[in-house]
């Protein structure tokens, strides 16, 4: 599928249960803190239209794009 339903990294991290940090981090330098919220409107604005996978999404059906 060219949109993957879930990645493999996803699966293993998830299959060895770490959910919780190995130890407290620094906090970021200023430089790298975020400067856009992590909000619900931001993150919808990011996705596709919703609907269900189709034809479209898999790698054999999907158009070939050259640069």
């Amino acid at each position: 599928m060219t949109v993957p339903l879930v990645a493999k990294a996803q699966v293993r991290i998830l299959s060895e249960g770490v959910i919780e940090p190995a130890t407290p981090c620094e906090p970021l330098p200023a430089d790298l803190v975020p400067s856009r919220g992590f909000t619900d409107a931001a993150v919808r604005a990011g996705l596709p239209a919703p609907g269900g996978f189709g034809l479209h999404d898999l790698r054999a059906c999907a158009r070939k794009t050259r640069d």
